[in-house]
């Protein structure tokens, strides 16, 4: 027969055996409990996620709205100054007519597509370089016809222009 202190010591041990038993079920419940808020908080940021993805491309599209009109406004200001019957009006015009792209290359490269772009950045180097070899403040014996005779590629690059960012 065991002894008392046998007795005590299996009571004990049963006693630890509950008291480990009954933790080890909170810390699961704690566990369980904790892993339901982690899929609660993943599933509400894909939401935030989305919703932010959703708001950002409305933003890129509100904002291309608004520049296309201007890239179209100041584009045909230049390609008007470079059409007309007579190199000397065109020669008038371009005293008055924009000398470069009043949108930023930042703004092209987050509002419009890479080919947008090219077509956008060619008629501009096109008319710039256009100015810069014709437009002078002082013309040499037939030099100012030169206005006249270079201009079509200018009207060219201002019709892909156009039709790129239009549609």
């Amino acid at each position: 027969m065991p002894e008392a202190k046998d007795w005590i010591t299996y009571a004990l041990t049963f006693v630890s055996i509950v008291v480990t038993a009954w933790f080890s079920y909170r810390v699961l419940k704690a566990t369980e409990a904790t892993n339901e808020v982690t899929r609660a908080t993943l599933e509400l940021s894909k939401q935030i996620s989305r919703a932010e993805e959703k708001r950002q491309k409305e933003f890129t599209e509100k904002m291309r709205k608004q520049l296309i009109p201007e890239i179209i406004k100041q584009s045909k200001a230049a390609n008007d100054a470079t059409v007309d019957t007579t190199a000397s009006k065109i020669n008038i015009k371009l005293k008055n007519a924009p000398t470069e792209l009043l949108v930023t290359n930042e703004e092209l490269a987050t509002y419009f597509k890479q080919e947008e772009i090219n077509v956008i950045r060619a008629f501009w180097e096109s008319y710039t370089e256009y100015r810069k070899k014709y437009y002078k403040m002082t013309y040499y014996g037939d030099q100012i016809e030169l206005l006249l005779k270079n201009a079509p590629p200018i009207a060219e690059k201002y019709a892909d222009l156009i039709n790129t960012i239009k549609h």
